[in-house]
């Protein structure tokens, strides 16, 4: 009998009303043993604490009240509010027309003009950079871990605040009978709908991507963090490539939940950076972006950490959050708690992480949702952003998050150039 060619199929997990992509066919992988480094720094030898060591913990109320400015920049637009594009200050007019009458009154309709200048809903990106992790490395871009910023105004959380829902009819996630069966999902209990309030939750939130400037119809949507006072971290997928400056567009609202909160503000993205658009799940799938308003300066923002042992990955349990289209319809944090890492792949200093799979991840919308522990010192730290899902030969199709030395090298650099 001939031997069966082992072969890895890869699917992506697409953004938010984009179907998902063809199985690929590829070269199968070998096991590799796990890599260790001569030495470990400090931050690899740190435990993440435990969901009790969390639980345990009391809120850490606020000390100072927020700052007016910062407070300013995070109240909500004024209805009608616009952005002009224009050299000089614009003449702007307003017209008004009759069209009706309502319980009160004549119903009027109102409609701004800009003269010279550009009116526009939101403000549109301007720059994409494109290099890879080697030349970032080479020119000396590197960083182990970077810390977390907690501002003293906000209120520390150490566990969301979770909504009671029913226990799911759980199924084991098995062999696939055939190649090209779906695969079996097993819905977790831990992943559970709840609120991102209080930091470093509310520093996750709802990403969203088009063209041009057609604010209101989104191409893309998913899941972000913040990692800078004004760096948004995400994966690559999410954004809007080979498009010119004013041509295309990116939206972040932190601790989104069915709609923007309006104490928590959203900022649009002036340029973002990364190895390039990413058609499967892989290390390279992220993106760092300027924000045009520094966000994290108001509410704070996660650190990052990646290690060469391999060790680190799998001796320590994480948190994830997403955004899923499954069930909530992307418009509800929803919480992966007490994460274990069952694989991962290397790709250089790249890590491509790999978690059990289950209908949230599955279905779109948890792109870029952050995989997360917290170190000692209170120091919530990203170790990769959710990329996708595949399946390596023949072992279970498994979540893949997007990590190790590259990503944090370009968060590295973002935090020094855009700071």
């Amino acid at each position: 009998m001939a031997k069966r060619r082992r072969v890895a199929k890869r699917t992506k997990c697409r953004p938010a009303r984009t179907p998902l992509a063809s199985l690929r066919t590829a070269k199968p992988r070998t096991a590799k043993p796990r890599r260790k480094p001569a030495t470990r720094r400090p931050a690899e030898t740190a435990s993440v604490l435990t969901l009790d060591e969390l639980a345990r913990r009391d809120p850490i109320p606020p000390t100072e009240a927020m700052p007016a400015a910062l407070r300013a920049m995070l109240e909500p637009a004024p209805a009608g509010a616009c952005y002009v594009e224009s050299e000089r200050p614009p003449a702007l007019r307003a017209r008004s027309t009759a069209i009706g009458r309502g319980a009160r009154g004549r119903i009027w309709q109102a409609r701004l003009e800009g003269g010279s200048g550009r009116l526009m809903a939101g403000r549109a990106g301007l720059a994409q950079g494109r290099f890879s992790p080697t030349t970032l490395a080479r020119g000396g871009r590197r960083a182990a871990s970077l810390a977390s910023h907690r501002p003293a105004w906000v209120t520390t959380e150490f566990l969301p605040r979770l909504t009671p829902r029913r226990r799911l009819t759980t199924t084991a996630v098995g062999a696939r009978a055939a190649r090209t069966d779906a695969p079996v999902m097993h819905t977790m209990d831990a992943v559970i709908e709840g609120f991102a309030i209080g930091w470093p939750w509310h520093c996750v939130g709802k990403v969203q991507g088009g063209f041009d400037t057609d604010f209101d119809r989104p191409r893309t949507t998913g899941t972000g963090v913040l990692v800078g006072r004004n760096v948004l971290l995400t994966a690559a997928h999410l954004a809007i490539w080979d498009r010119g400056p004013g041509q295309w567009w990116m939206r972040f609202f932190p601790g989104w939940r069915d709609g923007p909160d309006p104490k928590l503000g959203s900022a649009f993205v002036e340029e973002f950076r990364g190895p390039g658009p990413q058609s499967n799940p892989n290390s390279n799938d992220f993106v760092v972006c300027k924000l045009y308003d520094p966000l994290g300066d108001a509410l704070g923002f996660f650190g990052t950490i990646w290690s060469s042992d391999d060790d680190f990955y799998y001796d320590r349990h994480w948190t994830s959050i997403g955004y899923p289209d499954h069930t909530y319809g992307g418009q509800r944090p929803t919480f992966d708690l007490d994460v274990e890492v069952q694989d991962i792949d290397n790709n250089g200093d790249g890590r491509e992480i790999e978690i059990a799979l289950n209908d949230y991840l599955l279905n779109g919308g948890w792109s870029g949702g952050p995989l997360f522990g917290w170190f000692p010192e209170l120091d919530p730290r990203v170790i990769g952003v959710c990329s996708g899902w595949d399946a390596d030969g023949w072992d279970p199709y498994r979540a893949v998050f997007a990590g190790g030395g590259p990503l944090i090298n370009y968060v590295h650099a973002a935090r020094q150039d855009w700071s």
